[in-house]
């Protein structure tokens, strides 16, 4: 009889133990997803929202205090995420360029010219964040557009092609595309 309970308590530590790191897993799933939603709707939420990051906020909060973590730890893994995230954009954008060089659609030369533009067009984006903030949706359109007009001219006066100008090419996960500069047509 021993035995059998025994058995018994084993196997309930075993459960309770999977169980444990099964919602652990969880968690760390549902931070990790909420954390690449967040990243990818970034830019979207700071554009759309005169509050800038409140709904982001409130995310961290509300995940915070239901799991019992500090808001701090909790938005040190969204932002630990949203850099892995960008550096992994980062990372393909490159080895796309290298494929375009080694494939001859572009040149070394043009390679470099996307590349100091992919970065002028980063740090004018954090540099203008908090203006946009302040926009109404139609000068955002406005803006937006005028931005387009002025990527193609850029882009033709280099001879880029299409598929490494566009809404993705700033980094942003906004617009036709998937974040890399590509449109589907």
């Amino acid at each position: 009889m021993n035995r059998i309970k025994e058995c018994v308590a084993h196997t309930t530590d075993i459960i309770a133990n999977k169980i444990l790191m099964i919602s652990i897993r969880i968690l760390a799933a549902l931070v990790i997803a909420f954390g690449t939603l967040a990243a990818g709707g970034f830019f979207l939420i700071g554009n759309a929202s005169a509050e800038g990051n409140a709904p982001r906020t409130s995310l961290i909060e509300r995940i915070a205090s239901r799991f019992n973590l500090s808001t701090s730890d909790v938005q040190s893994v969204f932002d630990e995420d949203r850099k892995e995230h960008q550096a992994e954009m980062e990372q393909r954008f490159e080895e796309r360029l290298s494929e375009a060089v080694a494939n001859g659609t572009v040149t070394e030369e043009q390679k470099a010219l996307i590349l100091a533009k992919h970065e002028e067009l980063q740090k004018e984006r954090e540099a203008n964040f908090e203006s946009r903030k302040d926009m109404t949706p139609e000068e955002r359109r406005a803006d937006a557009e005028k931005h387009r007009e002025e990527m193609k001219t850029w882009a033709e006066a280099n001879n880029i092609p299409d598929e490494f100008v566009g809404p993705g090419m700033d980094g942003g996960m906004h617009g036709p595309g998937d974040g890399m500069g590509r449109r589907e047509e």
